[in-house]
């Protein structure tokens, strides 16, 4: 199994990697982890924690899709948001072109070809997250805000799936606090307003702590 790291497509999600970060490593699943069920298994973790890249394409591009893997990717989301009349999933072939990848091992970073990337913000309610690396048996690890931070193309923020996560969670609270906000960057600040934007925010924070 040891081989599969000198595979071609599995060392360019690794440089991909350690251009951001040098210590995230792949590692090797002794079972497939080609869909998020298999994933999880392999993984003992919740499926909405595998990343589900999905390859779309529209009348004039190829768009990738990152998506929660308990989620469905909604198409009629994904046509508002990038106001298109059609997009649909891409064949194999077309997947392979774009990405230099098969489908089973498609990973969001180290693709042949740039596109832009559309991140399903249902990510971000686990502390870690599983995305394939350029083989079905092999995945990294990585947390929602790096996520972004990898990926080299224009990121929207958005609940891509069909049902109504986002909203059920913006339901729940009516006011939220955000502690330590000295330490919010600004993909974190964009997070919160994206969620509670019509929210009352408490910002606690201690001067001293600011960075100049």
């Amino acid at each position: 199994m040891e081989s599969l790291l000198n595979r071609e497509t599995v060392k360019r999600v690794q440089r991909a990697l350690n251009v951001f970060n040098k210590n995230i490593y792949i590692q090797i699943q002794d079972k497939s982890a080609g869909t998020a069920i298999e994933a999880a298994n392999s993984l003992s973790c919740e499926v909405g924690a595998i990343v589900k890249s999905l390859i779309l394409k529209s009348d004039n591009s190829f768009l990738l899709c990152l998506i929660s893997g308990d989620k469905r990717c909604s198409l009629k989301k994904v046509k508002k948001l990038i106001e298109q009349k059609k997009v649909y999933m891409a064949n194999a072939d077309d997947v392979k072109n774009i990405t230099g990848f098969t489908i089973g091992g498609v990973s969001p970073i180290g693709h042949l070809t740039k596109v832009n990337i559309l991140i399903d913000n249902n990510l971000a309610r686990f502390e870690d997250i599983f995305a394939a690396a350029g083989h079905p048996n092999c995945i990294f690890k990585i947390n929602f805000n790096d996520l972004i931070k990898t990926v080299e193309n224009k990121y929207l923020d958005s609940d891509l799936s069909d049902d109504k996560s986002l909203s059920d969670i913006q339901n729940r609270f009516k006011c939220i606090l955000i502690d330590e906000f000295q330490d919010t960057d600004n993909i974190q600040w964009n997070l919160i307003k994206k969620f509670f934007n019509d929210k009352k925010h408490f910002l606690l924070w201690q001067s001293y702590q600011l960075l100049n």
